[in-house]
């Protein structure tokens, strides 16, 4: 996890980990952004996007290139953060109710 602060008072954070890649798929291991959170009155700031670029850092350091994040994929204001990083769609999640 990775956290911004400034003044003592937190404007977002970010937590990622290292995961096996889906079986048959390469690289066989990628980064995973679990959770990105930005305080509404920081998002001019670029809090996000460096926020981003630390964890790449961070998953480069440890041989990880590619990097996917869990969205909720009704979110447009998800989708036009992570789109405007590059992100492209990659895989989709469907549930079952049991």
């Amino acid at each position: 996890m990775l956290a911004f602060e400034k003044e003592g008072r937190l404007l977002g954070y970010i937590v990622g980990q290292i995961e096996p890649a889906p079986p048959g798929l390469l690289p066989e291991w990628v980064g995973v952004v679990l959770e990105l959170n930005v305080d509404a009155h920081a998002r001019e700031n670029r809090v996000g996007r460096d926020l981003l670029i630390a964890l790449r850092e961070w998953f480069a350091g440890r041989g990880i290139r590619q990097v996917a994040a869990r969205i909720i994929g009704h979110s447009a204001v998800e989708q036009a953060f992570w789109r405007s990083q590059g992100s492209t769609d990659w895989m989709a999640w469907l549930w079952l109710k049991s």
